[in-house]
């Protein structure tokens, strides 16, 4: 494990909520009631937003944390090598005797997807690290879990980490959004950044500047039609995508985009470029298999 005491010190991001153990199954086609149909192949790899997140955060050579569960059972040295591998410190992780949480993709041949997940929840705002809430926490990445008990807490560590100006990222996915806009209004409130898809942002069922009132910076991410950014009182900007030829699984693309935005603005880059290089840091990803997707800065940059 990391040396906390030797990186504490230096300016961080820390990246908050699941680890999963990955199963995919990658098929032609998806079934029709009652039909069946064959499994091209099954992978198992290492997981889960807020852990995607960090992974390519560490890639990008960005010093960044992983807080949440880690699971006891047969994956737990995968996940964890995986963490090395990618650079990312899981000394605050909180250990758990529980198995790891997990989540099962089918991913056709058009690499769109069908997700489900099985987790649980065992932390809360006093596992954090209280040594943390200090100038040096530069971001924070709050990611969804399976309870919307947790966003009490989130509001909590959120509260204590912005009285040293930390920013705030909110990433609510599909699960948050689903327990609807006054269950998660407060954390969007507290978030420098809300980060939704186009069918999140559907699901809140909220007009744009009604939600640009309750945070001023919203990015909405819309797939092969790219993305759109709104600033209270600024003029709406638009982004395209990158058209990908063979795309080979979309799994984790959302979660490429969020990790190398964080970078950029890790590193005080303007919002416009730090949206263009999501942008591209997605399109590279679909490229490959799994949901750790992320290339390197120099194949990020040349990509076409």
């Amino acid at each position: 494990m990391t040396d906390l005491n030797k990186q504490i010190n230096i300016d961080k991001i820390v990246c908050v909520g699941s680890l999963n153990v990955d199963v995919t199954l990658f098929v032609d086609e998806f079934c029709k009631e009652d039909e069946e149909r064959s499994i091209n192949e099954i992978t198992n790899s290492s997981g889960g937003a807020a852990a995607n997140i960090a992974a390519g955060i560490g890639k990008l050579n960005k010093n960044v944390y992983f807080f949440g569960n880690v699971g006891t059972d047969r994956h737990t040295n995968m996940l964890l090598k995986d963490f090395k591998l990618d650079n990312v410190n899981y000394s605050i992780a909180k250990v758990s005797e529980k198995p790891n949480n997990s989540c099962y993709s089918i991913v056709d041949k058009t690499s769109q997807r069908i997700m489900y997940a099985y987790n649980y929840l065992n932390f809360d705002e006093t596992d954090f690290p209280t040594e943390f809430y200090n100038e040096k926490l530069k971001y924070l990445v709050f990611t969804s879990l399976v309870s919307k008990d947790i966003l009490k807490d989130y509001c909590t560590i959120s509260k204590k980490a912005k009285i040293n100006n930390t920013k705030i990222i909110f990433s609510p996915g599909n699960i948050f959004v689903k327990f609807g806009l006054d269950t998660i209004k407060e954390l969007i409130s507290l978030s420098d950044y809300l980060i939704l898809s186009e069918s999140e942002f559907k699901i809140l069922n909220i007009e744009i500047n009604k939600l640009l009132n309750i945070c001023s910076k919203v990015l909405i991410t819309k797939g092969k039609n790219g993305v759109e950014f709104f600033e209270l009182n600024k003029d709406k900007m638009k982004f395209e995508a990158l058209k990908i030829n063979n795309p080979i699984d979309s799994t984790g693309a959302g979660d490429c985009f969020l990790a190398a935005l964080v970078s950029e603005l890790f590193e005080n880059k303007t919002i416009e470029k730090a949206i263009q290089f999501g942008i591209r840091a997605a399109a590279v990803s679909v490229t490959t298999k799994g949901a750790r997707g992320m290339q390197t800065l120099e194949q990020i940059k040349n990509f076409k």
